[in-house]
């Protein structure tokens, strides 16, 4: 039989150079990544509140500047504290087109075993600010001051209705489980009120359903811009600066209640380098915008900016931190 290497030699060629391209294209994918379709940012809560704010904050920011050519999409998905955000996130395994917004949660309600669900179900992708929860009453309310509520508390714990935002072991409440710590309180006894998130608390509250909305203080400020309400004290190691320069912290008071109420995002489960890598670059840029600046001081954001490597060792070490304070107060399980 005569074989015609002269005529097997181009498709040879050929396929030899099919191969390297395929070789190439799979060593791309493994170092390079783009989103393919829509970026999804779920947000565990209602519109209106803290981490909506910061959801659409950085879709704007992303967009405006043209970050992310790719169209952003924000889905509220309230409920169960994060829970049925973080169900959804669990179902999109190795999607590097869906982000959720993170916070205390994500910890707090597995060291409670509220959920089986925790940040190393997950890919920490970022830590982006803290915002100090606030206490805030009506203006008309009798309650002038920190000492006036925590009075009122000791004398009758049932009287007042306290909304601590969008679920149970949250930083809010914790907020107010070291108040009722340090002054004595009896924590069993006390209203406390969960909504979907902090806007519908600031609505029961002008509604007059509720006496008292612990929220993040960016949620405080329209309110108080208008004189709708007054706050009586805040959660902080310092005091804020803008409109609540004026307020005391807790520690002013004379008690005991600093809680920082943390901003990250996580990624879906197992997502490969490369798309924690593009999501570092995008994070890394917004977080130098002059933009998301100037949004941090008009929302009063303390700026703690980590990229995904330190995002999980601050994880870690807030999980151990939120760990022996809930066992201190006997909410762990």
């Amino acid at each position: 039989m005569r074989v015609l290497w002269h005529g097997l030699f181009p498709v040879i060629a050929l396929a030899a150079v099919i191969a390297l391209m395929k070789a190439a294209l799979a060593s791309d994918s493994d170092t390079v990544w783009f989103p393919t379709k829509n970026i999804e940012i779920i947000v565990p809560a209602s519109p209106g509140g803290g981490f909506d704010r910061a959801a659409r904050t950085i879709q704007r920011i992303w967009q405006d500047k043209q970050i992310i050519v790719t169209p952003i999409n924000v889905l509220n998905k309230p409920g169960g504290g994060g829970a049925i955000s973080w169900a959804y996130l669990k179902e999109r395994k190795e999607d590097g087109n869906v982000l959720c917004i993170s916070t205390p949660n994500i910890l707090t309600n597995h060291i409670s075993g509220k959920s089986s669900l925790t940040y190393t179900d997950f890919t920490p992708i970022a830590q982006l600010y803290n915002e100090y929860p606030v206490f805030a009453v009506r203006a008309d309310s009798p309650l002038k001051t920190g000492q006036d509520l925590v009075r009122r508390l000791k004398e009758a714990p049932n009287s007042l209705a306290v909304s601590v935002g969008s679920g149970y072991g949250n930083a809010n409440h914790l907020a107010m489980v070291l108040i009722a710590k340090s002054a004595g309180l009896a924590t069993k006894k006390l209203r406390v009120v969960v909504f979907k998130g902090s806007s519908e608390a600031m609505v029961a509250l002008l509604g007059r359903h509720i006496d008292v909305a612990i929220v993040g203080a960016s949620v405080s400020l329209p309110h108080l811009e208008f004189g709708q309400i007054r706050i009586l004290g805040i959660s902080a190691p310092q005091r804020l600066s803008g409109m609540l320069v004026s307020v005391p912290t807790w520690k002013e008071q004379g008690i005991n209640s600093v809680m920082g109420n943390w901003r990250g995002i996580i990624g879906a489960p197992h997502m490969r380098p490369a798309q924690v890598s593009y999501w570092d670059n995008a994070l890394n840029q917004l977080t130098n915008a002059p933009e998301w600046k100037e949004a941090a001081d008009d929302s009063l954001w303390i700026l703690e900016y980590m990229d995904s490597k330190k995002s999980w060792s601050h994880l870690e070490s807030e999980y151990s931190r939120l760990r022996a304070l809930l066992e201190e107060l006997g909410l762990a399980r």
